[in-house]
């Protein structure tokens, strides 16, 4: 579990945010997990990364 994720201002904008997600989400699956979901305020973020907008009552309480 990640619980929060930042980049410093003065290196947003390089894609570093987006690499570390991405090799989560690979480490996840490595790990025999197959779905990853992100409860976020960036919606935008995890969309251009992949990630589907659902309603948060669809996903299980056990996850937040």
């Amino acid at each position: 579990e990640v619980r929060s994720l930042a980049i410093d201002e003065s290196q947003q904008g390089k894609g570093l945010g987006g690499e570390i997600v991405l090799a989560l989400v690979a480490l996840a699956r490595e790990q025999g997990f197959k779905q990853v979901c992100a409860l976020t305020l960036r919606e935008n973020f995890f969309i251009r990364l992949g990630f589907d907008l659902v309603d948060r009552w669809s996903i299980s309480p056990k996850v937040w």
